[in-house]
């Protein structure tokens, strides 16, 4: 009746494609605000840069992945967990970058 080896539908491969085209678009949005902010809003640059350093690598596998088409859930995890991770920290993250620059 039911197949115990069908995989969930998450675990779909098209949808790998989405997740990996979702982390590219993320990772220019990101970096976008990033250059208003530092631009426009006369945000700290060096401080900023460091801190959008594993967006800048994420962004640049996601791209390369999507030419070479290549899906790993692995990469999309991990990518997932690490913006997480700094958009959670991001404003003590920079402050702290900040006083141990100055």
């Amino acid at each position: 009746m039911s197949d115990s080896s069908k995989q969930p539908p998450i675990l779909n491969p098209k949808n790998k494609i989405v997740f990996n085209k979702i982390i590219l678009i993320y990772s220019i949005f990101y970096l976008a605000l990033k250059i208003y902010a530092i631009v426009f809003m006369n945000q700290w640059l060096v401080e900023n840069l460091i801190l959008s350093s594993p967006i800048i690598v994420i962004g640049i596998l996601a791209h390369y992945f999507q030419r070479e088409q290549i899906q790993n859930w692995t990469f999309i995890l991990l990518s997932i967990g690490t913006a997480i991770i700094l958009r959670l920290n991001e404003a003590k993250w920079i402050l702290q970058i900040h006083e141990f620059l100055n």
